[in-house]
């Protein structure tokens, strides 16, 4: 209960786990806790901390235009859209440093989802508009788009 686990479902994963390792005897408490945490994990279908993170990286690396937020990983999605998880610093940082803040901010959603929390979801693309705007997405049109708009609430708040 100390450690947050009420579900009896994650102890008799964890209990699993203590019986498929083959050890005659139980684990210490802490890691009978990470053992019976990791079943909950596993039943939530969240992915290993490196699978996440290359998980992540390959959706950065898709271009602006066909990323698709609905087909991330839920866990990593939910973390994306935290506003404690500055991608612009994730991305300027090297790999190890990354790798570590990665890794401790999605042990805090797994954790989030382990007791009970919500995951935010991203809008499917069948519900979401299509363009109304009918702007192409790209540095040019976009920067040219917003100056219209900045430019179209100036007028709105002139005196």
């Amino acid at each position: 209960m100390e450690a947050g686990l009420s579900d009896w479902d994650a102890i008799q994963g964890g209990l699993a786990t203590c019986r498929a390792s083959g050890n005659a005897f139980m684990p210490p408490v802490g890691e009978f806790t990470a053992s019976c945490r990791q079943a909950v994990y596993e039943r939530l279908g969240a992915l290993d901390t490196m699978a996440a993170y290359k998980h992540l990286l390959g959706y950065y690396a898709t271009p602006l235009e066909h990323r698709e937020p609905c087909r991330l990983n839920p866990f990593v999605y939910h973390l994306i859209s935290q506003d404690s998880f500055d991608s612009f610093a994730f991305k300027a940082m090297k790999t190890d440093d990354a790798v570590k803040y990665f890794s401790s901010s999605y042990k805090v959603v797994l954790d989030y989802a382990a007791t009970g929390g919500e995951l935010s979801k991203p809008v499917m693309q069948d519900r979401r508009l299509s363009n109304p705007s009918g702007t192409v997405h790209g540095a040019r049109s976009s920067k040219e788009t917003a100056s219209k708009h900045i430019a179209a609430i100036r007028e709105l708040l002139k005196p």
